[in-house]
């Protein structure tokens, strides 16, 4: 018995892995830049007194559906770090004045921690149910019910 070494085997999956996992990671500072981007167009165009988070819960949830749980709370991380250093007051420090702020910020770390977590539970449903080749074909509702009507018939139960 050989005992291959996974990073120098071709036929090992581990460069593959390692890939995806990185592209996946990836995507987060991406949806930050790109929140961030909208954020500063959107106050262009409306002016300031946008809500600090407004742009940065698509992100979250965007990439928490692509990417899974783990992206998404980096997005989160990030993205509060980057809302608590430049656009909230104080502006330019890690110091957060308000109460009010404090807690808008907390509630936007939970906030995304809940949207990660739905969204990897909706990933991995959504790839057991493609699993299986019975359920990757959508159904009309009335073939269905035609099949159900017909196996029900066969079976010789009749109600009275």
């Amino acid at each position: 018995m050989t005992i291959r070494d996974p990073i120098r085997d071709p036929r090992s999956t581990f460069w593959p892995r390692l890939t995806r996992r990185l592209l996946r990671y990836a995507a987060a500072p991406l949806a930050v830049a790109a929140a961030v981007y909208v954020r500063h167009a959107l106050e262009e165009w409306l002016g300031t007194g946008l809500p600090p988070y407004i742009t940065f819960y698509l992100g979250v949830m965007g990439v928490a559906l692509l990417a899974g749980f783990g992206p998404g709370m980096l997005v989160t991380a990030i993205a509060a770090a980057h809302v608590g250093y430049s656009i909230l007051p104080p502006s330019g420090q890690f110091a957060i004045a308000s109460p009010i702020d404090r807690a808008s910020l907390a509630i936007f770390i939970a906030a995304g921690l809940f949207l990660s977590v739905i969204a990897e539970l909706f990933r991995r449903h959504r790839e057991k149910a493609t699993a299986y080749p019975k359920f990757n074909k959508p159904e009309k509702a009335s073939s269905l019910i035609n099949r159900l009507r017909s196996k029900k018939s066969s079976s010789g139960t009749t109600r009275r």
